[in-house]
């Protein structure tokens, strides 16, 4: 029982799944638990390069470094020092663009596993960066050699794709969290 001076305590109410009620007037924001974010960014994420790389190969009118791996490869090939890219070839052989491509997968999961814990607290900002990515993954397709700004489309239609897949997937964690929270 509360004494007079102190407000009875509030009971949990179903929400939206945006924040749920935890005493007299007080608010707090329902977090998705850090592997569902992590794991919904790193799907949305891996939806994205799988549209546009299976896109790449089927729009016409695309050329072969449309794919944004190839093209993000090429740049960062393009960067790196005539030094290193001889060491790797002399460490690596034949294997050094699977390398390169392994390499680059782990640094993508990283940062989308970032943009999923962004998520915990805003899937508009998560959605957002994993849009951002997109988007300079495309500039980067159109600035290489030999390409256009249709090559472009493919990296754009994986983006939306990608984006859709993340923000749908931090709502029903969101809303998993929520429905949890109100009845433990």
């Amino acid at each position: 029982m509360a004494s007079p001076t102190q407000a009875p305590r509030a009971a949990p109410q179903r929400s939206s799944g945006t924040a749920r009620t935890v005493g007299p007037g007080e608010a707090r924001p329902t977090l998705i638990p850090r592997p569902f974010a992590v794991l919904s960014a790193i799907v949305g994420a891996g939806v994205l390069v799988a549209l546009a790389e299976l896109f790449s190969l089927l729009l016409p009118g695309t050329s072969a470094p449309a794919s944004p791996f190839v093209a993000v490869g090429g740049a960062f090939i393009d960067m790196v020092p005539a030094a290193v890219k001889d060491l790797v070839i002399s460490l690596f052989g034949t294997a050094d663009k699977l390398v390169l491509f392994l390499c680059m997968g782990a640094v993508y999961a990283l940062l989308a596993a970032g943009i999923g814990l962004l998520g915990r607290r805003s899937r508009l900002l998560a959605v957002l960066a994993l849009a951002g990515l997109g988007l300079l993954a495309a500039l980067v397709v159109i600035t290489r050699p030999g390409t256009g700004l249709v090559d472009a489309v493919p990296t754009l239609l994986g983006t939306l794709g990608g984006t859709a897949v993340l923000h749908r997937m931090l709502g029903l964690a969101r809303s998993a969290a929520a429905g949890s929270a109100e009845y433990s």
